[in-house]
């Protein structure tokens, strides 16, 4: 497929500027073009081949760039989750995360243009689950530390997911970012056309769904209603990982997460049992390969001689810093190295 060519209009330069860096690395399948501001002079000789603009600049109907660009949205100021499609009405955030700001671009396009633009989605979105046999065993935190090296050591693109009826990943994202999982529910029920980019939000550059502490829709999930959404997430074609923490509520649902996934992760403090696994046994009915065992280790602790090919990873009081109603998770240390390799170990297991 040709390369579809997005213009920038927008009257502050080092906006503009930033602007095209952001989204040109998060996507390589468009090619970004920078153009003057009204007034300002000559926008250039690729302007008449741009097939979509992005503009803070008033198009009236009189303005020669509707009739030049078919596709023509506006970077507002007004955060809003809103995208009800309408010609006249098409938006963006104009401080968006850059993977949700191509999402949108994606799907306007898409339902101006009646083409789909997802190309790029021929790649498999592989799905990690992170499970344990008992709170405490530091799951969630392994588990968002482990999409973050994702996205910045390994350069894939990753989703985030929790299941978990109380979702402590709230605690590293923010508290609660506009998200409803049970509109969410209630459009994969429908089979309603709705752009997924709608309900994800970023935070340090790792994306995930929206939605708030008390995530009892998300953990009531069905096993049919989660196929969909791995398959809106496929369709979608913006990741390569999935990475989804059931912790340690073992449920159906969570049963069907871990034994769909690509690769398994069974988090444990030392001391514990490799089949203590609740009520299922998961090393059993997760392929060869696919199962990885991790033991948290207090800070100081020796790492343990009865597995060894389980990876270790030691708990570090100091990497988890309060900041801004949010904990922050520095990855300069121990922990962060160990965690490094756990991803590595994921991503040999799944590709």
């Amino acid at each position: 497929m040709e390369t579809v060519k997005i213009g920038i209009q927008v009257r502050d330069r080092d906006y503009r500027n930033a602007l095209l860096r952001g989204l040109s690395h998060e996507s390589r399948d468009f090619q970004f073009i920078a153009l003057a501001a009204e007034g300002t002079g000559p926008s250039g000789k690729d302007e008449k081949d741009i097939q979509i603009l992005l503009t803070d600049i008033d198009t009236g109907r009189d303005n020669e760039a509707v009739r030049n660009h078919p596709v023509i949205i506006h970077l507002t100021y007004r955060e809003s989750y809103d995208l009800s499609y309408s010609a006249g009405n098409m938006e963006i955030f104009r401080y968006e995360d850059a993977g949700v700001f191509i999402g949108k671009i994606i799907y306007y396009y898409a339902r101006t243009m009646g083409i789909d633009l997802y190309f790029h989605g021929r790649r498999k979105c592989h799905s990690v689950v992170f499970f344990s046999a008992r709170g405490g065993c530091g799951t969630t935190s392994a588990a968002m530390t482990a999409a973050r090296f994702l996205k910045y050591r390994f350069d894939k693109q990753t989703l985030f997911l929790s299941l978990c009826p109380l979702d402590g990943s709230r605690k590293y994202t923010g508290e609660g970012d506009g998200g409803n999982m049970t509109s969410l529910l209630y459009h994969l029920n429908a089979g309603d056309d709705v752009p997924l980019c709608k309900f994800i939000s970023s935070q340090e550059g790792v994306s995930h769904i929206r939605g708030m502490s008390n995530n009892r829709a998300a953990s009531e999930m069905t096993p049919g209603e989660l196929k969909q959404l791995f398959k809106m997430i496929d369709r979608m074609g913006d990741f390569s990982y999935l990475v989804i923490d059931v912790g340690n509520h073992l449920t159906s649902l969570a049963k069907y997460a871990i034994e769909s996934a690509d690769v398994a992760v069974c988090v444990r403090q030392k001391g514990d049992k490799a089949d203590e696994t609740g009520e299922y046994s998961f090393d059993k009915e997760t392929p060869h390969g696919r199962l990885i065992y991790v033991t948290e280790l207090d800070s100081g602790c020796d790492r343990p001689e009865e597995d060894p090919s389980a990876v270790s990873l030691t708990y570090d009081p100091s990497a988890f810093v309060n900041q801004s109603g949010r904990t922050l998770i520095d990855i300069r240390g121990r922990y962060g190295r160990d965690v490094s390799m756990l991803t590595e170990k994921i991503v040999g297991c799944a590709e």
